[in-house]
């Protein structure tokens, strides 16, 4: 599966990858 997270500023994103990361899933951060 492909997630790609959108970075803007907004909050904590690398929590938001962290926990992809646990559920297995690679994100793409752009």
């Amino acid at each position: 599966m492909d997630v790609a997270i959108v970075k803007y500023n907004a909050g904590n994103i690398y929590s938001v990858v962290n926990a992809m990361k646990r559920l297995g899933i690679e994100p793409v951060l752009t």
